[in-house]
């Protein structure tokens, strides 16, 4: 007995046997158990509502094999129902209605795209949402596929249409680290936040409570003129809001508790997050080092290349403000190689030798 599912089905045969299914091209698409007393629960591992052929064996635990038993799947031919009491989410991207039980929802657009789906549940509530966001009135098609693939009549409606401007952010307040901000603005909507040349400088997201938490695509620390605008999710942009960036421009401590070891780690402290910029007695940048969130650094140092110079040691915080120089004296490297001596270079001036 098959069940109108068309994935199920029940029968009789040996106690606690074993039941295999095949279609027509002898593939194995199905099985069953049998109980104690001969009742046969099954499944396909598809839906068969077409009317195929199918064919069933019984196999015992010896492994003994019945003749083969053939019949057809039901067939559904039956065009499901309409969709109907199709609801739009104000969000234009999820929806509800009513629908056969346990079909699916396929939306298209005008141009014949599945942009969207649904599903029904056993009493034929439709769950369905939209591939993106449909809030500009776009027409909308939706049909019911039932479990054997029929289709029902489409039903066309139209999303919703929002052009209302979301209001402008409020309640900006920047971070001391000049890379991120929060504000107050619509929920669920976005924020843009482009410099004085209109380029894009950083975004924002708002949560359901209209909390945004922004980031800066770098540090903004130079009162710099910055717009922010909200986005909602149907793309309307409120009226800009313009704020200015803060404005650090203190100096940083210079370095401190510098300590060179005699293997040429240099280490010591500054102010968290900030570099650190070691100088030669010439003036050339000799390395970059990184300051720790508990205001730490350190660096490995050529004791041998940098010698009985005195390094500069210079802080720079993340507005690029520079510290007083602090000097480190670095010593004779007491592990230096003996001189070469006898120095000759060959008639042709390609080749050195010596000891």
């Amino acid at each position: 007995i098959f069940n109108e599912n068309g994935q199920n089905f029940t029968a009789q045969a040996e106690a606690n046997s074993k039941v295999e299914v095949k279609n027509a091209a002898g593939e194995f698409v199905g099985y069953g158990y049998v109980d104690s007393t001969g009742n046969v629960s099954g499944h396909f591992n598809q839906v068969y509502l077409k009317g195929e052929e199918l064919t069933f064996i019984v196999i015992d635990k010896a492994g003994n094999q019945s003749i083969e038993y053939k019949q057809n799947a039901l067939t559904d031919d039956i065009a499901p129902n309409p969709i109907e009491n199709i609801v739009l989410n104000k969000n234009g991207q999820n929806f509800t209605a009513q629908a056969e039980a346990d079909s699916q929802i396929e939306v298209k657009n005008t141009a014949g795209e599945v942009v969207g789906s649904g599903y029904v549940d056993s009493i034929g509530n439709v769950s369905g949402s939209f591939n993106q966001v449909y809030l500009h009135g776009e027409e909308l098609t939706f049909v019911v596929v039932d479990r054997a693939g029929n289709r029902s009549t489409e039903v066309k409606q139209n999303a919703l249409i929002d052009d209302i401007a979301p209001n402008q952010i409020e309640n900006i307040v920047f971070d001391v680290n000049g890379q991120y901000f929060t504000g107050h603005a619509e929920a669920d909507t976005r924020i843009e936040v482009l410099d004085q040349f209109g380029n894009r400088a950083g975004w924002g997201y708002v949560d359901s409570q209209g909390n945004v938490i922004g980031y800066f695509n770098q540090v903004y620390l130079h009162g710099e003129e910055l717009t922010f605008i909200v986005v909602d999710i149907a793309g309307n942009r409120s009226v800009e809001v313009k704020q200015n960036a803060l404005i650090d421009n203190v100096a940083p401590p210079a370095a401190a508790n510098i300590t060179l070891t005699s293997d040429g780690l240099l280490f010591g402290e500054a102010e968290p997050n900030s570099t650190v910029e070691i100088i030669d007695q010439y003036g050339a940048v000799i390395t970059t080092t990184y300051v720790w969130y508990d205001g730490t650094f350190n660096q490995w140092i050529n004791l041998s290349q940098y010698q009985t110079q005195n390094l500069s040691i210079v802080v720079k915080d993340q507005a690029g403000n520079r510290s007083e120089v602090v000097h480190e004296l670095v010593p004779v490297f007491t592990n230096s190689p003996i001189v070469a001596t006898e120095l000759k270079l060959d008639i042709d001036g390609h080749i050195l030798t010596g000891k």
